[in-house]
C-alpha cells in the first residue's frame, strides 16, 4: 500500500468512545477512550493541459461544452481537448501549446485578448479603423479572408490591442456596402456638376 498518496487524502478527527467496566466492589463506572478516525476524501487532480488557459467548460443546451476564450468556437466536451487545441493553433497562433509551452510573446497576446478594454461596436475610433482597413484591403487587392489570418491579427494587436479585427462577413456585407453607398453618392454629386465626361479604361494585373 502506498502511504505517501494518502498524505493529502486524509483528514484526521478525534472522537470519544465510552466503555463500560465493572470494579471489584460490583460498582459500575464508564471510562472514556479517545479514538482516532480517518475521513478519506478524493484527491482533486488539476488538469495540466495548457488548453484550459485559453478555453473553459460551460453548459449549453444541457450539454457540457468547451468554449474558446477568443472566438465563438465550441466543442462538445467528451474528455479530449484535441479539437480545441487545433482551433487555438490554427486561428489564434498558439502553436506552442502542443508542447505545453508558452513564450513571452504568446503570453502577452493572450493577456491582452482576455483583459484589455475593447472598443465598443459604435465607437467612433473603431469605425474609422474599420474604414481604413477596408480601403487597405481593396487598394492592395487582398481577399477579405486576410483578416482571419492569425499573424495579421497578431500584427494588429501589437499596434492597438484594444481593436477587434472584424471578420470577413462583416467586411464584405456591412462595411463594403456602407462604403459603396457613400462613394456612389460622391460620384453622383460630382457628375451632376459636369457637362461632359471622358472615360479611360486601362487593363492591368496585380501580382
Amino acid at each position: 500500500m502506498n502511504y505517501d498518496r494518502l498524505d493529502n487524502m486524509a483528514e484526521a478527527s478525534t472522537s470519544t468512545q465510552y466503555s463500560q467496566n465493572q470494579d471489584s466492589g460490583n460498582g459500575t463506572y464508564y471510562e472514556s477512550t479517545p479514538v482516532s478516525t480517518v475521513k478519506k476524501r478524493r484527491k482533486q487532480y488539476k488538469s495540466s493541459s495548457p488548453v484550459w488557459l485559453h478555453a473553459k467548460k460551460i453548459m449549453m443546451e444541457n450539454k457540457q461544452v468547451i468554449k474558446c476564450n477568443y472566438c465563438t468556437v465550441f466543442y462538445v466536451w467528451l474528455g479530449s481537448t484535441t479539437n480545441m487545441l487545433d482551433n487555438l493553433k490554427d486561428k489564434h497562433c498558439l502553436g506552442l501549446l502542443e508542447n505545453g509551452k508558452n513564450n513571452e510573446e504568446v503570453s502577452s497576446s493572450d493577456e491582452s485578448a482576455l483583459n484589455s478594454k475593447r472598443f465598443k461596436e459604435n465607437d467612433e475610433r473603431m469605425s474609422k479603423i474599420d474604414k481604413d482597413l477596408l480601403k487597405f484591403i481593396i487598394s492592395a487587392s487582398f481577399p477579405f479572408r486576410v483578416v482571419e489570418n492569425c499573424y495579421f491579427q497578431r500584427f494588429v494587436s501589437k499596434l492597438n490591442k484594444n481593436y477587434r479585427v472584424p471578420n470577413r462577413v462583416k467586411i464584405s456585407k456591412e462595411l463594403l456596402e456602407k462604403e459603396y453607398g457613400f462613394t456612389l453618392k460622391i460620384i453622383r454629386d460630382e457628375l451632376s456638376k459636369t457637362e461632359a465626361v471622358g472615360l479611360t479604361i486601362d487593363l492591368w494585373t496585380s501580382i
